[in-house]
């Protein structure tokens, strides 16, 4: 069978005596048994401290038997199964799980199958704190937070996998874990390794209630890194109730496989509001249970990733001056120049520059920038021709880029070299939100670090944007990752060239703006419109 989202619920006694439903997400992984996140109990454990308890002494790397002893959850397990009978029901009918109605959209009659939501009950069989992201939590992720409610610490219930065996009338094996290790050593054959830049798609039931059961939500794999590359990050948007749901790959057969379970649709970096999901992928962490290696188990091949984001790979880079970093990106390797953002090397000429990425590290020289807080946020970083052999410079747009056209934006948001010296950059696609004279927008994810990163076409890689900003709210207390700004290449295309040609570094000054209208507009500042 193919592995499906489902919905899983189960009632939380309070401590004022009433009864609450909780629901969240899971991944259907076999007939009998739903693979789903730590998560799920977050609310029981506010309720329980021995279940709190027994969460915290857990072991990493032991597939542990759920104990028969209290606190016992009875969970209900609910999925979609199709109707196979050829009798054309009635439009979009559906049988739905208890307490929803069925729902006919039209009387007219139409070839799309019943959709019926079986629902079973649940036991909690056996638990895997993952090392692998125990050692996340505690290393690249410790920045990062995924809880409001304090009362629960984040590496509690985070690294926790959680297996679920359905009730079925049948006899249950009197060894469940080598019954669940067999399940899982199938599940593993089917699965498939997130790429950067492959197209995703999260399968779940968005605040766990069953009136959204089986939504989608699509993306892109925007980075694959933490220890043994088991975290996922996606620009695919998911909400809290989404946890467990499966992510998949999608090929352009039109097959997908699953690659990952989401753990985090909601977290905050160093404060910042993150709009990134976060995900496991599972492969390496389903090793680590299997002990696969030395078996015979054979896995899906792994695919490479878009050639536009391999492209990416060799001329994006982290700049780094002083307490900031940014990002930036190779436009000449003859001279070794890269662009990237004014405030990103505001700190030069006091603080050191340097230039690095995977493939080298190298110390930068200011060639010129624009003055603060002053459109468009540019600067010139030149490093020695011969430490970027390794590197390959982007092409400049070579026609104008149009609202709704799609783009990619790469750079090294939330992590940096500092936190993992072999990181590739983050992608996000999107499209271009808006085009006016001296700015871009798009709705890619940006968040902080990205500045000074490229805004590419897609699929063709093209240069046509560099990424400064994103929007937030009067005061900063809200960020806005999918409403950002860019510099349009047709602004710095020309002196660029020319200084190249030249070398002469007064050809840069035209990369500062002295317009009114258009410094205003970069500082979200209201502008007059014209009237007709």
């Amino acid at each position: 069978m193919e592995p499906t989202s489902v919905l899983i619920s189960y009632i939380v006694h309070s401590r004022e005596d009433t009864k609450n439903i909780f629901g969240s997400s899971g991944t259907l992984i076999s007939e009998n048994w739903v693979l789903a996140h730590g998560s799920l109990l977050e609310p029981w454990t506010l309720q329980s401290n021995q279940l709190r308890s027994i969460a915290k002494d857990l072991k990493a790397g032991v597939l542990t038997k759920s104990s028969d002893r209290k606190p016992f959850i009875e969970f209900s397990v609910s999925w979609e199964v199709k109707d196979t009978g050829t009798v054309s029901p009635p439009c979009c009918g559906a049988k739905v799980i208890p307490k929803m109605s069925k729902i006919s959209l039209s009387d007219e009659t139409c070839d799309r199958p019943v959709l019926t939501f079986r629902t079973k009950k649940a036991r909690l069989a056996a638990v895997w704190k993952c090392p692998l992201l125990a050692d996340a939590f505690e290393g690249i992720l410790s920045s990062w937070r995924f809880c409001e409610n304090v009362a629960v610490a984040d590496n509690e219930l985070f690294p926790l996998l959680l297996l679920l065996r359905i009730q079925n009338g049948d006899a249950a094996s009197s060894n469940p874990i080598v019954e669940l290790r067999d399940v899982l050593r199938n599940f593993v054959k089917v699965l498939a390794l997130p790429q950067r830049g492959q197209e995703v798609e999260i399968e779940s039931t968005p605040f766990g209630n069953p009136v959204f059961i089986n939504s989608v939500s699509t993306g892109v794999v925007s980075n694959v890194l933490g220890p043994s590359k088991s975290l996922l990050l996606t620009d695919t948007n998911a909400v809290i109730g989404c946890e467990g749901g499966p992510i998949f790959i999608k090929y352009k057969s039109g097959h997908r496989a699953v690659s990952g379970i989401v753990i985090a649709p909601l977290s905050w970096c160093r404060g910042e509001w993150v709009g990134y999901t976060l995900g496991v992928s599972l492969i390496p962490c389903l090793h680590r249970i299997l002990d696969i290696s030395g078996t015979n188990i054979i896995l899906r091949s792994p695919i490479l990733g878009p050639s536009t984001v391999r492209m990416l790979d060799r001329s994006v880079v982290v700049v780094s001056c002083g307490s900031v970093w940014g990002s930036g990106v190779l436009v000449d390797k003859a001279t070794g120049t890269f662009l990237t953002c004014s405030h990103v090397v505001k700190e030069a000429p006091n603080s050191r520059i340097t230039i690095s990425n995977v493939n080298f590290s190298a110390r930068g020289e200011l060639v010129y920038k624009t003055p603060n807080e002053k459109s468009y946020d540019l600067a010139i970083v030149r490093v020695e021709p011969q430490e970027v052999v390794s590197l390959q410079n982007v092409s400049m747009a070579t026609t104008l880029i149009r609202k709704r056209d799609e783009v990619v934006c790469a750079g090294f948001p939330l992590f940096s070299t500092r936190d993992q010296p072999q990181i590739l950059p983050t992608v996000t696609r999107g499209r271009v939100s808006h085009v006016s004279v001296g700015m871009l927008q798009t709705s890619c994810c940006i968040q902080s670090g990205a500045s000074g990163g490229p805004v590419a076409t897609w699929p063709g890689g093209e240069l046509v944007g560099i990424v400064v900003c994103n929007a937030t709210s009067a005061g900063n207390k809200a960020l806005f990752p999918h409403v950002n700004m860019a510099v349009p290449a047709t602004i710095f295309e020309g002196p660029i060239r020319e200084y190249l040609r030249t070398q002469d570094v007064k050809c840069l000054s035209k990369l500062e703006n002295n317009d009114i209208i258009i410094q205003q507009r970069w500082k979200l500042s209201p502008v007059p419109l014209a009237h007709l």
